[in-house]
């Protein structure tokens, strides 16, 4: 995988802002693609957030 630097460094900033890191929000965006994910947890997230 290739990503500029500039916008992994801007990304990495907003996922701490966050209370994440980058690599934990694409892991999260890849088990979601590949239908890894719990939609009970999905919508206790969802209503946290």
């Amino acid at each position: 995988m290739s990503i500029d630097d500039e916008d992994l460094r801007k990304a990495r900033r907003r996922a701490e802002a966050m209370g994440t890191s980058v690599n934990q929000l694409v892991r999260e965006y890849i088990e979601h693609l590949a239908g890894k994910t719990d939609a009970e947890a999905d919508a206790r997230e969802f209503e946290r957030l």
